[in-house]
């Protein structure tokens, strides 16, 4: 469901709000913030007291007003919130009613068409419909979090507030707010989007389209430590960490990755990155040379990447490492130059002006259509249920259809075995064939 429609200014809240922001409510919870180095912890808020929903994943917890409360970290040297941040905590905890009036009063304004198409579901309770009918909220809603965006104006950063919901069961309501304004209206993620809230404060700037740093080396990537007030890292500098050696891998800092792994610091692969396959993708010849020479498990879809590059000497330096010219990963390496990195089955590139290509075809490349259609032709059962059953993204009506055209009806068979589903749908495909050998091996 897209509500980018309701993408409004602030103007038109001030025709369906009604409370007074300048009575505080009578707080029975402890505001203060008392900020101690975690950006994100469960808190509970007047505000969101109450509000149940059997539908979601909500907190059992949520009717005491607990939500997880987050603040934006930025990678700076100041280990706080900023001082916008701050004042914006302040506002949320001095207009409680005004946070929980956008919950039940301008949630009416922005969903009320999806209330009239909620009252024909099967799947609706009487006990909800009758609470739809009376647009009783508080039964049809549940606050799950209250975020602090890094973004800022006049003083005020933004934040959002977001949850569970019954008029979208998937991906839940959100609001973004500066102070009394509601940005905008949609799903849970616009509680964390920083584009409606650049928008407005001006500070948007276009995605470049190339690399910032040119031919130049990018700065080289920081490891970061506690900063000494709290004696914790930001959820950010968590996050740069983990890809701290994948990032000197990705911008090419060889000597770096080297002592770090002559240290004994740092793994090749591991289930979160691949540095091997991380030295193919970026283009960095000497550095695969180096992890090649320490015997590094799993080779698989190097040369793909190799050849999505057209690195002539990275794949023969892996081909001479033992590695498979039509190895099949989804693809082949073939597959990989003749298609599109972002869609490897849709975009084709021409074949015979590349002379990549033809290089790779003096090697034996093959397309992985072309393997198919061999392991068809001789009737190479075992080599094709391996291939299908691994790989969910071919299209097997079409090899199917293949071998049944190829008088192949076992191999067809063998094809159609992998198809994941249950009897009826078995059988429906199976005729969709008009092929008395699949329909028959479907009844078996």
């Amino acid at each position: 469901m897209n509500f980018r429609k309701y993408f409004v200014s602030g103007l038109l809240w001030s025709t369906c709000i009604f409370f007074s922001l300048s009575l505080p409510t009578t707080a029975q919870l402890n505001y203060d913030l008392n900020f101690n180095g975690d950006w994100s912890y469960d808190k509970a808020f007047d505000a969101f007291k109450g509000f149940t929903t059997k539908h979601g994943n909500s907190k059992k917890d949520s009717i005491f007003g607990i939500v997880t409360f987050s603040i934006a970290d930025e990678l700076n040297n100041n280990p706080d919130p900023s001082p916008e941040q701050i004042a914006t905590y302040k506002f949320i905890s001095e207009n409680q009613k005004f946070i929980r009036s956008i919950l039940l009063d301008s949630s009416k304004v922005y969903f009320t068409e999806y209330f009239e198409m909620l009252e024909g579901e099967e799947w609706v309770t009487e006990k909800e419909k009758a609470d739809i009918a009376k647009m009783d909220l508080i039964h049809l809603m549940s606050p799950q979090r209250l975020h602090i965006l890094k973004e800022h104006k006049d003083g005020y950063a933004y934040f959002g507030i977001g949850g569970h919901c019954i008029w979208e069961l998937d991906e839940g309501f959100g609001f973004l707010l500066h102070k009394n304004r509601i940005i905008t209206a949609d799903v849970i993620f616009v509680a964390y989007e920083t584009y409606p809230a650049q928008i407005d404060n001006g500070t948007y700037v276009e995605p470049q389209t190339v690399s910032q740093y040119g031919t130049k080396i990018p700065p080289k990537p920081t490891l970061y430590k506690p900063h000494p007030k709290y004696g914790k890292l930001k959820p950010i500098e968590k996050s740069k960490n983990i890809c701290y050696v994948y990032d000197l891998v990705r911008y090419g800092y060889i000597d770096e990755v080297k002592e770090l792994h002559n240290e004994g610091k740092i793994e090749l692969q591991r289930s979160s990155y691949n540095l091997v396959k991380a030295a193919v993708r970026y283009n960095h010849l000497d550095l695969l040379k180096f992890f090649l020479s320490k015997k590094p498990e799993d080779k698989s879809g190097l040369l793909h990447e190799a050849s999505r590059n057209k690195n002539k000497e990275m794949v023969q330096l892996l081909l001479d490492e033992g590695s498979d010219i039509n190895e099949i990963v989804h693809t082949t390496p073939l597959d990989c130059v003749r298609r599109s990195y972002f869609d490897t089955l849709i975009t084709v590139f021409p074949i015979d002006d590349d002379e990549f290509i033809s290089w790779m075809k003096e090697l034996g490349a093959k397309t992985i259509e072309e393997i198919i259609y061999e392991n068809i032709q001789e009737e190479n059962g075992v080599k094709l249920k391996s291939m299908f059953g691994n790989n969910h993204s071919l299209e097997k009506d079409t090899y199917i259809q293949y071998a049944l055209h190829a008088n192949k009806p076992e191999m067809a068979e063998i094809i159609f075995s992998t198809y994941q589903g249950h009897d009826a749908f078995l059988i429906k495909k199976a005729a969709s064939f008009k092929s008395e050998s699949l329909l028959s091996y479907c009844l078996n």
